[in-house]
């Protein structure tokens, strides 16, 4: 099959790339399928990503999981989780963030077993995110690595701990001009910009975007379709007019 037919390659801006599965992206494929393979114990790691695989949902609509849950739920709340994962880039994520909280329970810990980890979770838990307020890290990073560490550890994990609120105030990212933006003068695509500001999608719906999901009607509004956008879900989107 030739590279540009390939089934297991994305695009990133137009350019092919080819698909890296959960276990290349941990870094723990050979390892931990050769000792699955010789019938040795697995390892910490190995045990989160197998927990992690059973926990994918791609396919199936976050937004309609929520709305039943919140339908059979006695306390009305806005904020519920699925229990489950609903995109590439989530998993991509928050397998990122508990493989972080693995290497630091056998740094501090010298543990390198699932069952004491779960044991001692509403004990390290906290102690490790405790660890990431004081270095620095900003309220929303703190609200992924939580959300992450309760996939794997429990829902209730660490809700004793406090984490600092996000505010608009606290956001530092993209403030000022950054190093992978010094290639793009702005000056020399205002069409570009324009259309960016009048339609509002996130980068990676940009990214994405071609001709055909773009229809301008002939009073200058911007209709457009975003094939998969957050959670993997599809949208349309109304923009101002030219």
């Amino acid at each position: 099959m030739s590279r540009g037919a390939s089934a297991d390659e994305h695009s990133l801006g137009g350019m092919p790339l080819p698909v890296i599965n959960h276990w290349q992206k941990s870094g723990l494929s050979a390892t931990c399928e050769r000792n699955t393979q010789m019938g040795k114990r697995s390892g910490l790691g190995y045990a989160y990503i197998k927990q992690l695989d059973s926990l994918m949902a791609i396919g199936e609509s976050r937004h309609q999981a929520k709305q039943a849950i919140r339908e059979t739920s006695d306390t009305k709340r806005w904020n519920v989780s699925t229990g489950k994962i609903h995109s590439h880039t989530t998993r991509r994520v928050y397998q990122q963030q508990i493989m972080a909280f693995v290497d630091w329970v056998k740094e501090t810990h010298h543990v390198n077993d699932h069952a004491i980890v779960a044991a001692h979770a509403d004990e390290w838990a906290p102690q490790y995110l405790q660890a990431l307020i004081e270095k620095g890290r900003s309220p929303w990073t703190l609200q992924t690595i939580r959300s992450a560490l309760r996939m794997v550890l429990g829902r209730e994990v660490a809700s004793s701990l406090k984490l600092p609120k996000r505010t608009r105030e606290a956001i530092t990212r993209s403030h000022l001009p950054v190093k992978q933006d010094a290639h793009f003068q702005p000056k020399n695509w205002p069409e570009h910009v324009r259309f960016a500001q009048a339609i509002g999608l996130r980068y990676a719906e940009m990214r994405d975007l071609r001709v055909g999901n773009v229809t301008i009607t002939p009073d200058g509004t911007i209709f457009v379709h975003v094939e998969n956008g957050k959670g993997g879900k599809s949208r349309d989107v109304t923009g101002a007019s030219r």
